[in-house]
């Protein structure tokens, strides 16, 4: 008996870490909007990233010794996820910095549709008949939440701009094929901070090229006028999603079921949408709403599957992944 209850306190414990990974995490984009008063969509993922990569460098250096064989067995999926996780970064940063932060998490909701194709695509894995059906549900909400306004001419509405979608896509895309070669190289035992250091090293070359091309007010300058606030919110983004959450989530889906995992990411996504909407007042048109919710019915439609089994505290299920696929932006 007493060992039961001691199962059941380590996992009230790893799902407290789960759901304080996503609650930390949750007010990425509300903060990233927040400084976009300040600097520009190439220079937020410049200072994150090298922010992410001094913190790094030391651990990753350790690893690159330790695991080195591994590394030059995966380095080709190492490569690919790197320059999509990398190139994604910079993409979110831009359709934030584009328009309202919770356009562009409604369109982050196509990411685990996204996923589900690739991993059919890239590693085989057969689609059940159910994951189609959500594919589909997911892919008219998408079109609902972005093809229908501009159809209808409201591209040029203040509310919609079609330059931030089509970034924001971007981003869905390129996280979600980051995420399956990332994986790929997980599976041949390479540590994930290896891939994550990388990426920060595209994202910071990628910063520097867009904002030498595009940035209206030039980069230096930008980082000279900086506050303490908008430092912050570097650093959070840098170390306290970068890192910090990332270590959290993926130790924490460890030991917690892999239907109770989900809930969790779809709360964060969730809570993304909502604070921007509350705290500076964004609004969503009746096409951005409607689609947001037939793409979260396809996400449950063609995950739910995969999470027939209800959880007891103490039960570990075959079908719990024991490493998590999804990470934060």
């Amino acid at each position: 008996m007493s060992r039961q209850k001691s199962k059941n306190r380590r996992y009230a414990w790893w799902l407290f870490v789960g759901l304080f990974s996503a609650l930390i995490t949750s007010p990425n984009a509300l903060f990233l909007k927040i400084a976009t008063s300040q600097i520009d969509g190439f220079t937020m993922p410049l200072l994150r990233s090298i922010v992410l990569v001094i913190a790094l460098l030391p651990t990753v250096t350790v690893a690159s010794v330790r695991y080195r064989k591994q590394i030059k067995k995966a380095k080709k999926d190492i490569l690919i996820a790197a320059v999509c996780l990398g190139s994604c970064t910079v993409a979110f940063a831009i359709a934030i910095y584009l328009g309202p932060a919770s356009h562009v998490q409604i369109v982050a909701l196509l990411t685990p549709i996204l996923l589900v194709v690739f991993v059919a695509k890239i590693i085989h894995e057969k689609i059940k008949r159910r994951a189609k059906l959500g594919i589909v549900v997911a892919a008219i909400g998408g079109l609902l939440a972005v093809a229908l306004p501009a159809i209808a001419g409201k591209a040029m509405s203040s509310s919609f701009n079609v330059l931030q979608i089509l970034f924001a896509l971007a981003n869905s895309v390129l996280y979600a094929l980051a995420l399956v070669y990332l994986r790929r190289s997980r599976e041949q035992g390479v540590p994930i901070f290896v891939v994550v250091i990388l990426s920060g090293f595209v994202t910071i070359i990628l910063a520097i090229m867009g904002g030498l091309a595009f940035s209206k007010v030039p980069m230096l300058e930008q980082i000279r006028s900086l506050n303490w606030t908008g430092w912050l919110i570097v650093l959070f983004n840098g170390l306290i999603v970068g890192i910090l959450s990332r270590i959290l989530s993926v130790s924490s889906y460890r030991h917690i079921d892999a239907a109770v995992a989900g809930g969790i990411e779809y709360l964060n996504t969730i809570l993304g949408i909502m604070l921007p909407l509350v705290v500076l007042g964004e609004k969503l048109s009746p096409e951005l709403i409607g689609g947001g919710l037939l793409m979260l019915i396809g996400i449950y439609v063609a995950e739910g599957h995969k999470h027939m089994h209800r959880h007891r505290f103490g039960i570990r299920y075959k079908n719990k992944d024991p490493e998590p696929e999804l990470m934060v932006e």
